[in-house]
């Protein structure tokens, strides 16, 4: 048995020892009984309840008003007969209190004890009558001898069951306080018997007015110290709570204040709520499992009341603001420093980190810093949409940091751009390794919303030299990645100081990209479709040039990428299907038919509300010209909702759709029956190869399997006149090629138009200066042909 419960114990069997004795021989000594008496001792019982709470922060004091009603006894009464009633009603008050066994015999033992040792200190004491200055004292020091014992032992019960020291448990601050309230309640008692002395019985009336307002202004006060406490608590915590600096410090002082508010109270935080003889409040916080602040007694100090939960859960909404406002700061500072969508480090993080780097370069080891950009996103973001793009960099990010070691750091530093800090090089070699090992991880496919999807990244690599800046460094690493995506992409360079007047020259030429697309500049040519069974011209497709004034001629294959990639595409398009648009009124009014006007546009004009708008009002103006709108095969590709939708809506508009390049890059042509494509132009590459059986195999399946679905069929790239001859028996009905006619300024395509065929236009003497001479073909006729 622990020893605190043996002290309970004891103390119970003393006090039930003093009272069973008391009572028998005073019920054998046929004891003389007043009616007050009998008064006085239910009156014991009823004040027993209504004590005088002292609040302290260590824990209650409670002062009793019913030890001034065995005072009154002691003085009035045999010391027997007061000792007797005095047992009795302290059985009828601790015997049928809602308080834990354990509680309630350590009360009934402490109080009857208590109340022996008063009556005795009466007995020995006042040898006058309880007259003059000495009966007070006995008084006072009867009293004295009560609340000290009572303070005592249960400190002493406290401090075992608490496992703390005696001292802490007296808390000595609080006692003379305590001390001189009970004195001073107690002399009531003394009062009392002095009136029943001098006066009648009746006259003890008078002391219900005294007493009852002491028991008022006792319970007034003692309500608002503990309002003050509790108060005071609560106030300490919310203004200490922005201080807590983690979770577990939180937590601890979280419990420690309700300890404090609550009293002689075991606090914790748990994911159950509260159970019987507990107080919980829970504790909410976003984002988080809900738990819950639950309290219970640990001493012998009553029960929990209405007020006490009150302030637990005002302690609980503190706690959770608090731990809300903490995470919310938490969280704003994380998203300061990382990518909310990878959760990679932002570029400033990484700039600190590659300048602090640099500092310590010379102590730490050599660094370095590979530059990472993914190939093609454009266009995969394009064809799957945004919410799959971002999906993709996720995983992109994943492979990444799989290939670091713990010492280096990846940031996220643009779009699909990625950058890494190698610090403390055991191996020159080792930023290489890394590329190689990052190279590798992105050869299997990538998994997104079901669909594998191949990604590759080209990788530039710049190693500190000299005094440069992160910065400087930075901008290298970014240079040999250019200089990697220009040698094929899916690949890795080291910077040289060479490739640094290539960047400059890209950004010069990016600059003059931009003053072109914004004053118009880009121009058009046009390359006749002819159909093969004629030469007659069936339509043109628009191409778009730039003639550069001291650059020259700038390759559509450099400024084309170039407009995607600074958004530039989508001016451009709108400005290339109006010029085209406007030659096809051109060549109608000049030839007399209408033409085919074929104008290239990007996956991400396709979805562009902008596109539809555009060719709505261009064929309200010319209903006649027949606008062909030619597509990657990575725009119909993408088969999601919205770029069927927008196709869908511009076939409604009047526009036929085209598949460019159709037969590399990609292996499905399941779009060719769910979205309405008209016309399948087969890719120059293919064309080249026929001479080798698979390719014609393939060439003439493909035209088959068109044919059944009601395409049209155009070979593009057409080189020689045997190749004519071969697409026309394989069913191809129109081509286009070198060959046939070289692209052409608009004045040149009208001639051609004029004269109804390239066969006769030729004969006119028109024929570009450009066109390959075709020695052995008279007039530029081709062998065997009707034309």
């Amino acid at each position: 048995m622990p020893g605190d419960l043996v002290l309970d114990v004891s103390i119970f069997a003393i006090g039930l020892s003093i009272a069973l004795g008391s009572v028998t021989l005073w019920i054998v000594g046929r004891p003389d009984l007043a009616p007050y008496e009998v008064v006085v001792a239910g009156l014991a019982v009823l004040m027993s309840r209504y004590p005088l709470t002292l609040a302290q922060r260590a824990g209650d004091v409670e002062i009793g008003f019913e030890a001034a009603l065995l005072v009154f006894l002691a003085l009035t009464a045999p010391a027997l007969q007061a000792l007797a009633l005095w047992s009795l009603a302290m059985l009828g008050c601790h015997g049928f209190q809602r308080r834990r066994w354990r509680a309630r015999i350590f009360n009934l033992g402490t109080t009857v004890t208590g109340g022996a040792l008063l009556v005795w200190v009466f007995a020995i004491g006042d040898d006058e009558g309880f007259a003059g200055a000495r009966a007070l004292g006995t008084v006072v020091v009867a009293c004295s001898v009560y609340f000290c014992f009572d303070l005592v032992v249960t400190a002493v019960s406290v401090a075992g069951e608490e496992h703390a020291s005696l001292t802490a448990a007296l808390r000595w601050r609080s006692v003379l306080l305590a001390l001189v309230c009970f004195v001073g309640v107690d002399t009531v008692g003394y009062l009392g018997a002095l009136l029943l002395r001098e006066h009648s019985a009746w006259t003890l009336l008078l002391l219900l007015m005294p007493v009852g307002a002491i028991l008022v202004a006792g319970r007034a006060v003692s309500r608002s110290r503990l309002a003050e406490q509790r108060l005071g608590g609560l106030f300490e915590a919310a203004t200490q709570a922005p201080d807590w600096a983690d979770e577990a410090e939180f937590e601890k002082a979280l419990v420690d204040q309700a300890e404090i508010i609550l009293r002689r109270s075991a606090v914790e935080l748990r994911a159950e709520p509260a159970g019987p003889g507990e107080i919980g409040a829970a504790l909410a916080v976003a984002g988080r499992q809900p738990r819950h602040l639950v309290a219970r007694r640990t001493v012998n100090v009553g029960r929990f009341g209405d007020e006490d939960l009150r302030a637990l859960e005002a302690l609980a909404a503190v706690g959770a603001a608090s731990m809300t406002r903490r995470h919310m700061a938490d969280e704003t500072a994380y998203l300061a420093r990382h990518d909310i969508l990878t959760g990679l480090v932002n570029r400033g993080v990484f700039s600190d980190r590659l300048e602090h780097a640099l500092k310590l370069r010379q102590r730490t080891g050599e660094i370095a810093v590979l530059y990472c950009d993914l190939d093609g996103f454009k266009s995969i973001n394009d064809r799957l949409g945004h919410e799959a793009g971002d999906r993709l960099l996720v995983v992109v990010a994943e492979r990444l940091s799989s290939c670091l070691r713990d010492s280096d750091t990846a940031a996220r530093i643009g779009g699909d751009e990625f950058a890494i800090l190698v610090e403390a090089l055991p191996d020159p070699r080792g930023p290489r390794q890394l590329a190689d090992r990052i190279l590798e991880v992105f050869g299997p496919t990538f998994a997104v919303d079901g669909r594998d999807v191949h990604m590759a990244v080209s990788i530039g690599i710049a190693y500190a030299k000299g005094d440069g800046t992160g910065e400087d460094l930075l901008h290298q690493a970014d240079t040999a990645m250019y200089r990697a995506k220009a040698r094929g992409k899916g690949r890795a360079e080291v910077f040289e100081p060479s490739m640094q007047s290539e960047i400059l020259k890209r950004i010069e030429l990016e600059e003059e990209l931009r003053k072109a697309v914004h004053a118009h500049a880009i121009e058009l040519v046009y390359q006749p479709v002819v159909a093969l069974a004629s030469g007659r011209i069936d339509g043109f497709e628009a191409l778009a040039r730039w003639h550069h004034p001291t650059l020259g001629a700038v390759s559509p294959e450099v400024f084309i990428p170039m407009a995607e990639q600074m958004g530039l595409i989508d001016q451009l398009g709108e400005q290339v299907l109006a010029l085209g648009h406007a030659a096809a009124i051109t060549l109608r009014d000049r030839a007399g038919r209408p033409f085919t006007m074929g104008i290239n546009v990007s996956p991400a004009q396709v979805k562009d509300p902008a596109l539809l708008v555009q060719v709505k009002d261009l064929i309200a103006s010319a209903p006649d010209i027949q606008l062909l709108l030619e597509l990657t095969e990575s725009a119909l590709l993408a088969d999601d909702e919205e770029t069927s939708s927008a196709l869908l809506a511009l076939e409604e508009a009047g526009v036929a759709l085209a598949v460019d390049d159709f037969g590399v890059g990609y292996s499905s042509i399941g779009y060719l029956y769910r979205l309405p494509v008209k016309i399948v132009k087969l890719d120059r590459s293919l064309i080249a190869a026929l001479g080798e059986p698979r390719a014609h195999t393939l060439v003439q399946g493909v035209v088959a399997m068109a044919q059944a679905m009601g395409l049209t069929v155009v070979a593009e790239g057409i080189e020689g006149w045997a190749t004519v001859s071969t697409v026309r028996g394989l069913g191809c009905t129109l081509g286009q090629g070198h060959l046939l006619a070289r692209p052409m300024t608009l004045e040149q395509a009208v001639q051609a138009s004029v004269a109804g065929s390239l066969h006769a236009w030729r004969l006119q003497g028109e024929t570009p200066d450009q066109e390959p001479t075709r020695v052995g073909d008279p007039a530029g006729a081709g062998p065997n042909l009707d034309w």
